[in-house]
């Protein structure tokens, strides 16, 4: 699949790029998100554009204990009679756990990846019944391939066949 070579300043540039709110430069999480954009092919990049006021990041810091951040509902059309038409009941947050930090950069980077195809797809992440669920797990984890993440899923599923 054909990437483009974007610069980090293009990627930083992109809507859905989480803001220093989130995370600081030296954060690997941070880091890996970085390089998950410089990676993906444009069509991704392209579709995560459109997708970006659709999902939010939370990514704490290890030290980060409470905190109230909105989380703004997605929504489509002009206001109908003062209201809007809804497109989704939930904000879809794109959780990065502290933990990460302390795992190999190509798990991070996987993770990552791995959660941008949900996005992508167009996963509802709220309560899929198992079936579902698996098939999107699956297709997921295809697109991650697809994007060139192969090494980085080889050694994702190898850590977690070691933690069990």
């Amino acid at each position: 699949m054909k990437k483009n070579k974007r610069t980090e300043a293009e990627v930083l540039e992109l809507t859905w790029i989480p803001g220093s709110l989130h995370v600081g430069p030296d954060d690997r999480r941070y880091e890996a998100i970085i390089e998950v954009a410089l990676r993906l092919p444009n069509d991704a990049v392209a579709t995560l554009e459109e997708k970006a006021d659709s999902f939010h990041w939370f990514i704490p810091g290890d030290g980060f204990l409470a905190g109230v951040f909105p989380f703004p509902l997605s929504y489509e059309g002009p206001l109908l009679e003062g209201k809007a038409k809804l497109r989704e009941r939930y904000a879809k947050v794109l959780y990065l756990s502290p933990e990460l930090e302390t795992k190999g950069f190509g798990i991070i980077v996987c993770s990552i990846a791995h959660e941008l195809a949900h996005i992508c797809l167009g996963h509802n992440p709220v309560g899929s019944p198992p079936k579902l669920y698996r098939a999107n797990e699956k297709a997921a984890w295809k697109q991650v391939a697809v994007w060139g993440f192969g090494r980085e899923a080889r050694e994702h599923e190898q850590f977690y066949k070691q933690r069990g």
